[in-house]
């Protein structure tokens, strides 16, 4: 049900909510450098990152939410 009045006769922008989530952030960069000769130098870079934000739906279960796998 709408939770605020809303806009056009209250069938917009009706409802409201707000809540709290998680964010992992899981990175690193290398960089190697190597001066093979005076006119020459080489280098390599790697990185990787992982993310991962996970937090409630603003309508629950029933507005398409992922439920948890079963064991």
């Amino acid at each position: 049900m709408p939770n605020r009045p809303g806009l056009e006769g209250g069938t917009r922008d009706n409802y409201q909510a707000s809540a709290s989530e998680t964010f992992d952030a899981d990175q690193y960069d290398v960089r190697i450098d190597h001066r093979a000769s005076d006119a020459m130098n080489i280098f390599g870079r790697y990185s990787r990152g992982k993310f991962n934000r996970d937090g409630p739906t603003a309508f629950g279960q029933r507005s398409g939410a992922r439920s948890a796998p079963s064991a």
